[in-house]
Protein backbone atom coordinates (compact mmCIF):
# COMPACT_ATOMS: atom_id res chain seq x y z
CA UNK A 1 0.00 0.00 0.00
CA UNK A 2 1.16 3.48 -1.21
CA UNK A 3 0.07 6.19 0.89
CA UNK A 4 0.55 9.86 -1.01
CA UNK A 5 0.65 13.66 -0.25
CA UNK A 6 0.66 16.12 -2.88
CA UNK A 7 -0.53 19.64 -4.15
CA UNK A 8 -0.90 21.35 -7.18
CA UNK A 9 1.73 24.03 -7.78
CA UNK A 10 0.59 27.20 -8.46
CA UNK A 11 1.05 28.52 -12.13
CA UNK A 12 3.71 31.80 -12.69
CA UNK A 13 4.05 33.86 -15.49
CA UNK A 14 7.07 32.58 -15.94
CA UNK A 15 6.58 28.84 -15.86
CA UNK A 16 2.18 28.34 -16.82
CA UNK A 17 2.02 24.85 -16.18
CA UNK A 18 0.32 23.60 -13.50
CA UNK A 19 2.03 20.64 -12.21
CA UNK A 20 1.38 18.26 -8.95
CA UNK A 21 4.21 18.04 -6.33
CA UNK A 22 4.70 15.34 -3.68
CA UNK A 23 4.89 16.45 -0.30
CA UNK A 24 4.90 13.06 1.42
CA UNK A 25 4.66 9.43 0.74
CA UNK A 26 4.34 5.93 3.22
CA UNK A 27 4.65 2.67 1.91
CA UNK A 28 3.85 -0.72 3.87
CA UNK A 29 7.41 -2.03 3.24
CA UNK A 30 6.64 -5.63 3.14
CA UNK A 31 6.67 -6.27 -0.42
CA UNK A 32 7.10 -10.24 -0.13
CA UNK A 33 3.67 -10.92 1.44
CA UNK A 34 0.50 -9.67 -0.09
CA UNK A 35 -1.11 -8.20 2.71
CA UNK A 36 -4.92 -6.67 3.01
CA UNK A 37 -4.40 -3.44 4.56
CA UNK A 38 -7.36 -2.09 5.81
CA UNK A 39 -7.79 1.46 6.06
CA UNK A 40 -9.49 1.55 10.04
CA UNK A 41 -9.84 5.29 10.60
CA UNK A 42 -9.53 8.03 8.18
CA UNK A 43 -9.84 12.09 9.01
CA UNK A 44 -8.61 15.05 6.47
CA UNK A 45 -8.62 18.48 7.30
CA UNK A 46 -7.22 21.42 5.92
CA UNK A 47 -3.20 20.47 4.54
CA UNK A 48 -3.41 17.90 7.07
CA UNK A 49 -4.54 13.90 7.53
CA UNK A 50 -4.77 11.46 10.13
CA UNK A 51 -4.84 7.80 9.25
CA UNK A 52 -5.25 4.34 10.84
CA UNK A 53 -4.02 1.68 8.77
CA UNK A 54 -4.60 -2.10 10.01
CA UNK A 55 -1.98 -4.60 8.26
CA UNK A 56 -2.47 -8.60 9.12
CA UNK A 57 0.49 -9.64 11.49
CA UNK A 58 1.85 -13.47 9.68
CA UNK A 59 1.87 -15.28 12.99
CA UNK A 60 -0.40 -13.46 15.42
CA UNK A 61 -4.20 -13.17 14.44
CA UNK A 62 -4.41 -9.59 15.75
CA UNK A 63 -3.45 -6.94 13.02
CA UNK A 64 -0.88 -4.64 13.17
CA UNK A 65 -2.14 -0.78 13.93
CA UNK A 66 -0.32 2.07 12.14
CA UNK A 67 -1.11 5.55 12.71
CA UNK A 68 0.15 8.23 10.23
CA UNK A 69 -0.92 11.93 11.01
CA UNK A 70 0.54 14.09 9.13
CA UNK A 71 2.25 16.41 8.68
CA UNK A 72 2.71 16.68 12.94
CA UNK A 73 3.81 12.97 13.78
CA UNK A 74 5.51 11.41 10.53
CA UNK A 75 9.36 11.15 10.31
CA UNK A 76 9.14 12.28 6.44
CA UNK A 77 12.69 12.02 6.05
CA UNK A 78 12.65 7.93 7.12
CA UNK A 79 9.27 7.08 5.28
CA UNK A 80 10.82 8.95 2.12
CA UNK A 81 13.95 7.07 1.97
CA UNK A 82 11.93 3.39 2.55
CA UNK A 83 9.18 4.28 -0.16
CA UNK A 84 12.36 5.02 -2.25
CA UNK A 85 13.55 1.81 -1.30
CA UNK A 86 10.48 -0.25 -1.71
CA UNK A 87 9.61 1.39 -5.03
CA UNK A 88 12.95 0.24 -6.47
CA UNK A 89 12.59 -3.15 -5.37
CA UNK A 90 9.17 -3.50 -7.20
CA UNK A 91 10.72 -2.11 -10.62
CA UNK A 92 13.12 -4.81 -10.04
CA UNK A 93 11.00 -7.38 -9.49
CA UNK A 94 9.45 -7.05 -13.02
CA UNK A 95 5.60 -8.20 -14.06
CA UNK A 96 4.21 -11.10 -12.22
CA UNK A 97 3.62 -14.01 -14.21
CA UNK A 98 0.52 -15.35 -14.21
Amino acid sequence: MIVQVSRKRRKTVTDPSSTSILEYIWTNNDAERQRQTKVQYLEIGQREFYLTLQIPSGISPDPESVVLEWPEKVNWQVDACQALEFLEKKKNEGPKKQ
